[in-house]
């Protein structure tokens, strides 16, 4: 298995190569990397012992801010080093404040990571949820670095439970302890003989009833909605737009609609701009070069990093991804601002979604059929509509504190 997972590291790090000469993504994690050991060695003195976390991307980022802002606050002093393997985190959050230095993480192959710890000085490694490197935690082992992992979760069906999985087995016991999300976590890594576990929960509910406390507001749609039900459609994709688009033809009155396309692309905007054709439409740059949007029916949002605080004006929501066979996207920002939630068939992979519609805090619809029934009875009924949006609520207050929980137990080894 050691040598099958040499070889794929190589085999990918040739692939990636190969793939950038025509993929914009691939080539920026190519040249994201040049000259990472130099940068390392400007932004990092060897006395600083600066906290690692490690992100695969900005998911994985939103996961552990909560803990790096504790930490921060907690110890001004206090150096943190950032690093991704993705860019889609890197390139949102090169510029991160509470971070002395962000960068890329090399390819896991040992004179890489021998390179990097040597440069970058870490005290300790904080892994958020995944990305078990073993070359990575072999070389920590050995400088005897510590690694944690935060809002871990695991499953039988990972290869760490097959029984050709031995070599990802034993990069898994190098980490000192494991700060996991749910019970069952707990128990998949007893039965590999790991006792350094903690049930701590999942400190994504921490950041979002951050962003709640941290509310900014947003003049341009206090403008827009004005006293009207405001309708979200949050990260959306051409399949979830089909139904959308079939919900505001209807015309119902009285309400709304938000647009916030996953791809904010020029051809993905101009579609759906062509499948409103019949709708008083106005897109959020326009309203930045100062054009008056209150009289349109349909705002969509064609820029990034707004979404997370536009669902403070929210009513009802449906997150995308949900029509696909991606999966959908982020459930608990709309729900922690009390919006009622709405999602497709396809939300297996997404265990608050399983959750909510548990606790009876969302609703799933099959077709866009079911989705127009559902949305159409939310629009007119404000009780029930309230009632989904204060279980919504309710169903992440529930949940904070696992940052409170990590830190306590971390902060006698920081």
């Amino acid at each position: 298995m050691r040598l099958i997972y040499h070889l794929g590291i190589w085999v990918y790090g040739w692939g990636i190569r190969i793939v950038a000469l025509f993929n914009p993504k691939a080539k920026r994690w190519i040249t994201g990397r040049r000259g990472l050991y130099r940068k390392l060695e400007r932004a990092i003195d060897p006395s600083d012992k600066p906290v690692w976390f490690h992100c695969a991307s900005l998911g994985e980022f939103e996961q552990g801010r909560p803990l790096i802002e504790r930490i921060k606050a907690e110890r001004p002093t206090q150096k943190i080093l950032l690093s991704f393997f993705s860019p889609s985190g890197y390139a949102v959050q090169e510029k991160y404040p509470l971070a002395d230095c962000v960068c890329y993480l090399p390819l896991d192959t040992r004179k890489n990571m021998r390179r990097f710890v040597r440069h970058a000085h870490p005290t300790l490694l904080i892994l958020v949820k995944y990305e078990f490197w073993p070359n990575l935690l072999s070389v920590l082992s050995e400088s005897q670095i510590p690694a944690y992992c935060i809002s871990a979760r695991f499953e039988k069906d990972q290869i760490f439970f097959k029984p050709f999985g031995g070599y990802m087995r034993k990069a898994l016991q190098r980490i000192a302890h494991f700060f996991v999300q749910d019970a069952h976590s707990v128990q998949c890594l007893q039965k590999l003989g790991i006792e350094g576990a903690s049930l701590t929960g999942d400190t994504r509910y921490d950041r979002v009833l951050a962003i709640r406390a941290q509310r900014h507001s947003l003049d341009f749609i206090e403008a827009f909605k004005q006293d009207q039900p405001l309708f979200i459609a949050g990260s959306s994709w051409h399949t979830d737009e089909r139904a959308l688009l079939s919900l505001i033809d209807q015309n119902v009155a009285g309400v709304k609609y938000l647009i916030a396309p996953h791809d904010i692309g020029e051809p993905q905007i101009e579609s759906l701009l062509r499948g409103l054709h019949a709708q008083p439409v106005i897109r959020y740059t326009q309203i930045h070069r100062g054009v008056d949007g209150s009289s349109a029916r349909v705002l969509i949002l064609d820029t990034m990093g707004l979404l997370s605080q536009s669902y403070a004006y929210g009513d009802i929501t449906y997150i995308g991804g949900g029509f696909g066979k991606k999966g959908i996207h982020n459930t608990l920002e709309p729900a922690v601002f009390g919006n009622a939630v709405l999602f497709g068939p396809h939300y297996a992979k997404s265990v608050e979604a399983r959750q909510m519609l548990r606790a009876g805090a969302a609703i799933s619809v099959s077709d866009t059929n079911g989705f127009l029934v559902q949305a159409r009875s939310l629009i007119s009924d404000s009780e029930k509509r309230n009632a989904y949006g204060t279980r919504a609520a309710r169903f992440v207050e529930s949940r904070g504190g696992a940052t409170d929980r990590i830190y306590h137990f971390l902060k006698d080894v920081l």
